[in-house]
């Protein structure tokens, strides 16, 4: 596997949301950060494991009820490099070290 493109949605009910910024809510970075795992484990049929962040920016909050694209590629080193994007707007961009 090359490359993925998935989607998916953090509902505004869950439990991180709850307690991070209440009357301007946004989904905390860990928890994008757990999407792409799971997200990426899912595909490739193993629980993938991050173990290091190479590089990740977070350039526009990403808010509960959005609409998110994970595009992911992967090399032969074990890299990923990924980009989330909401609107057409990239959120986050980044390259993850998994094993």
């Amino acid at each position: 596997m090359d490359k993925i493109d998935l989607f998916f949605v953090i509902d505004e009910n869950h439990p991180s949301i709850q307690g991070h910024f209440p009357e301007n809510p946004i989904i905390p970075a860990v928890v994008l950060l757990n999407n792409i795992q799971e997200l990426i484990s899912k595909q490739v049929g193993y629980q993938l494991r991050i173990i290091k962040l190479l590089y990740v920016k977070f350039m526009v909050p990403a808010r509960p009820g959005e609409e998110i694209r994970l595009d992911a590629n992967f090399n032969k080193d074990g890299l990923i490099m990924f980009d989330l994007v909401s609107n057409g707007i990239i959120i986050v961009t980044g390259t993850l070290e998994t094993k």
